[in-house]
């Protein structure tokens, strides 16, 4: 008998098309569940674990785009795969901004579909780790490929000495990255000191007995971006020193350190402005962690709603409680300027303040819209049709070309097999959009 190649969940309210569906994915060798209906699918990913959901774009009262975000919370490690009746270009760009993996119109290719399945379906995503288990360390939540790499990055450089800057918004978590590094390294025992250094004294007896004081553990300071110039100079002179920094005894005290360092700014861009010392940057730069900002990791959205729910709810001592589906759309539709420090907050004040057990949307006390956003939309519609096509389609297709070639790396071979478009078709469309495969910084480390 062949292997099952995996557990596939099909969600389709035509009864020939699910037959057809289930008949394709069971020759192929696939342990198939089928539903015609969105409240049996619900339950079915509740409850038990997929590794793909195939489901047409709207079954019954939901969308697609609710079927993916109920996947992503129940089931992290699961793909979901959405068909569609026609060729309109809004359900395609929904399902691919809500984390879909691929978009199929109707009638649909089942050639395609099942070449597609199997590799959205391979086991190689990573280790199943249960059905709303989020992936985490030390506290740090994620699940999307731009984190994984952060997790795995952080084990790699966790026992050298290299100085490392964390670099990200305000909100992004660097600190829990900082202490996760201290964590994993070889000075976890020891003594993990946090300062921020726009309050250091500016005077070098304020650098050294910092240095001092964190020996022999992790210093980590916090936006060095805000440091003056006077006190760059006595830090970068107090490193350039740190194996013997004299002190007002007769013998020079030993230092050893690591050093860690965070910025909300773009230090290098602070250089090239004279707004930082460009041989200070060097010295804390050796290793660079990026992490990214909420809004470029939504899929993680779920896993740390579910999280800080859980969290707060233990904290405060109430009974568990859980978010309605509109409360998760309204999750869905902030920017979090503030990520996930603001994510946190909004979280912890609805499981305190709702009176339900199930959290609604107007339970959320969430910042209002930024008004630009609004205004862009409504610019969309103002215009001519086939325009705001044009418009909505390049939009579409520099996302989707940014989101698989971050993914993948750059690589344009491994994006062709993940997508199923052509090389010649993707360099067709980078040229058409002047996309470079390094044109946004990836969310990883580099020395």
């Amino acid at each position: 008998m062949e292997h099952q190649k995996g557990h596939v969940l099909l969600v389709e309210r035509d009864v020939s098309t699910l037959s057809q569906l289930e008949a394709a994915f069971e020759g192929e060798g696939f342990n198939v569940s089928s539903t015609d209906s969105a409240a049996s699918a619900v339950n079915l990913i509740k409850t038990r674990t997929y590794d793909l959901v195939v489901s047409e774009a709207s079954p019954e009262e939901m969308t697609g785009v609710e079927i993916v975000r109920m996947a992503r919370l129940y089931q992290p490690d699961t793909e979901v795969i959405l068909l569609s009746e026609s060729s309109q270009l809004k359900p395609a760009v929904e399902a691919m901004h809500s984390g879909a993996y691929y978009f199929l119109e109707k009638p649909v290719n089942l050639s395609k579909l099942l070449e597609i399945a199997q590799r959205a379906a391979k086991p190689s995503r990573g280790d199943r780790t249960g059905v709303g288990t989020p992936r985490s360390f030390d506290n740090i939540i994620g699940a999307t490929p731009e984190m994984l790499h952060i997790f795995n990055m952080v084990k790699k450089v966790a026992s050298s000495k290299a100085p490392i800057l964390i670099q990200g918004e305000s909100g992004t978590g660097k600190q829990l990255i900082a202490e996760a590094i201290h964590q994993s390294s070889n000075r976890s025992k020891t003594t993990f000191m946090a300062v921020n250094a726009a309050s250091l004294a500016d005077t070098d007896n304020s650098i050294i007995q910092l240095l001092q004081s964190a020996t022999p553990g992790t210093l980590f300071m916090e936006e060095i971006s805000s440091m003056p110039k006077p006190l760059q100079n006595m830090l970068l002179n107090a490193l350039e020193q740190i194996e013997t920094v004299p002190t007002a005894g007769p013998k020079p005290a030993k230092i050893d350190v690591r050093i860690l360092t965070s910025s909300t700014r773009d230090l290098k861009q602070m250089v090239q402005q004279g707004e930082f010392r460009e041989d200070l940057y060097y010295r804390l730069s050796v290793i660079e962690i990026n992490v990214p900002p909420l809004r470029d990791r939504f899929n993680d959205l779920p896993l740390l709603v579910n999280y800080f729910v859980r969290e707060y709810c233990r904290q405060n001592d109430v009974p568990a409680k859980s978010l309605s589906r509109a409360a998760l759309k309204r999750l869905y539709e902030h920017n979090w300027p503030g990520n996930v420090g603001e994510l946190e907050n909004v979280v912890n004040r609805s499981v305190v303040t709702s009176d339900s057990r199930t959290i609604q949307p107007e339970d959320m006390l969430i910042q209002k819209p930024d008004p630009n956003d609004l205004q862009t939309k409504n610019d969309i519609f103002s215009m001519q049709y086939d325009e705001a096509v044009r418009t909505l389609l390049d939009d579409f297709q520099q996302e989707y070309l940014r989101r698989h070639f971050d993914a993948a790396g750059g690589n344009i071979s491994l994006v062709a097999r993940r997508t199923g478009v052509t090389r010649q078709t993707l360099y067709n469309l980078m040229r058409r959009h002047n996309f470079k495969r390094g044109d946004r910084k990836l969310p990883v480390i580099s020395s």
